[in-house]
């Protein structure tokens, strides 16, 4: 590796690093509108994340679920998958935020109003 390599390799890293940290800090997403939940790339449910407090309940041929939604958020309580993660994701509330189970081909989805992208994302 040349040296001109190195720093056009060092410059590269410094950008990456900072548009991550503006996205992460200066892009805040919106709160979300509604709740997309699919199983096995399939629309299983949609809600309005704002108006309803519920617990979902969702079985497939890949394993089981409980999705609640309250108090303007949405996380996964039970999972039958090994590792739990969707669980331990915790609750999101802003636009383009998504809790996945691999195991249960389980994707839960925040969106802005009617499923339409936030401002962020354009």
């Amino acid at each position: 590796m040349t040296f001109s390599d190195k720093i056009v390799t060092a410059v590269l890293l410094v950008v990456s690093v900072a548009v991550l940290f503006f996205q992460g800090f200066f892009l805040k997403g919106e709160n979300g509108e509604r709740v997309i939940i699919t199983t096995n790339g399939k629309v299983y449910a949609s809600y309005n994340l704002k108006n309803e407090d519920r617990a979902v309940k969702i079985d497939t041929e890949f394993g089981s679920n409980t999705v609640i939604i309250k108090d303007g958020c949405v996380f996964v309580e039970e999972a039958s998958c090994p590792d739990k993660l969707d669980v331990k994701m915790g609750k999101i509330s802003k636009t383009n935020q998504k809790i996945v189970c691999l195991p249960n081909r389980l994707m839960i989805e925040i969106v802005g109003y009617d499923g339409k992208v936030d401002k962020v994302s354009h």
